[in-house]
């Protein structure tokens, strides 16, 4: 069963509102695929002030009242709302996912949460999206959430070429306003990073650096590999995700490389085949992940096993 949403304020009608899609609401409907765009045109303010709403709305409701509750339908005119005394009702989301707008507004928040595994190498021999591919397939096999592979090729960001500071948003470069939509877009983050010379390579560096509040208080996953494994660059890449404001987990698994295979150099691998046996530290991390994502916006997101 969903967990609470929030209040809106509405003409609260008991018999209509047990129906499904009908709900007599203040005409600020916003569809849970556009909650990105809208929090990045409210500004870093703005996305503050609602998620400390809408904190306080799910830590006041943490269990839901077993009575006036809906399921929002989209209001598409305003002649729709019933202007009768108002009274706060409680949401739960069931058929549909969308978020109510009224001064502020307080996202729904049964959705399935979406996740961006950002494969850090740029190099033409590489095997980082090959094992960012098997991170997220392990990521559908242990927690509920939407995994998409960011390969960092796609996504050319000419190394410091933002006129402006990253800090106070306005962007002047079309592909950085691009990368913001998309990094906006997600709830949290997987880093795959192979360790060159104890660090993290520069493009994934440069990738972090043309944005800010894009990244402010989501959690993340750190995953390296290396002929070491990747400890020292993991923990170059978590001070620098905290400096963002993000919240990396406690867990960084390192997968070890044989010295047969770095020296191959055959941009090929089979991470499931390569590492076999030793994927239990990255679904503990995945679990940190949905932890963290939870406690942030109250979310179960982890499936039974």
């Amino acid at each position: 069963m969903p967990a609470a949403v929030g209040y809106v304020f509405v003409s609260f009608d008991e018999p209509k509102s047990l129906q499904f899609g009908e709900l007599a609401a203040d005409g600020c409907v916003v569809a849970a695929h556009l909650i990105g765009q809208l929090r990045n045109a409210q500004g870093s303010l703005g996305i503050q002030h609602d998620e400390q709403c809408k904190e306080r709305a799910v830590e006041a409701h943490a269990r839901l009242a077993q009575e006036r509750i809906v399921a929002p339908g989209a209001v598409q005119e305003s002649e729709q709302v019933d202007e009768r005394q108002r009274q706060p009702v409680q949401i739960m989301c069931i058929l549909h996912l969308y978020a109510t707008a009224c001064r502020f507004h307080i996202p729904c928040m049964i959705h399935t949460p979406r996740i961006l595994v950002i494969a850090g190498s740029t190099r033409p021999q590489r095997i980082c999206p090959a094992i960012a591919q098997w991170v997220a397939q392990v990521g559908r096999e242990t927690i509920a959430a939407q995994f998409e592979v960011i390969d960092l090729k796609d996504w050319p960001l000419p190394m410091d070429d933002e006129p402006g500071v990253p800090a106070l948003h306005g962007y002047g470069m079309e592909h950085t306003r691009a990368w913001s939509r998309k990094i906006s877009e997600a709830d949290g983050f997987v880093f795959v990073s192979p360790q060159y010379n104890w660090g993290y390579p520069a493009p994934l560096k440069n990738a972090l650096d043309h944005l800010y509040k894009e990244w402010s208080g989501k959690p993340a996953l750190i995953v390296t590999y290396g002929g070491h494994g990747g400890g020292k660059c993991a923990r170059q890449l978590r001070q620098v995700l905290k400096g963002l404001k993000m919240k990396p987990v406690a867990t960084m698994p390192a997968f070890f490389l044989s010295h047969d295979q770095i020296e191959a150099n055959t941009g090929t691998i089979d991470p499931a085949a390569a590492f076999t046996g030793r994927d239990a530290k990255l679904r503990n991390g995945l679990i940190q992940l949905a932890a963290a994502l939870r406690g942030k916006h109250r979310w179960t997101w982890l499936r039974r096993r």
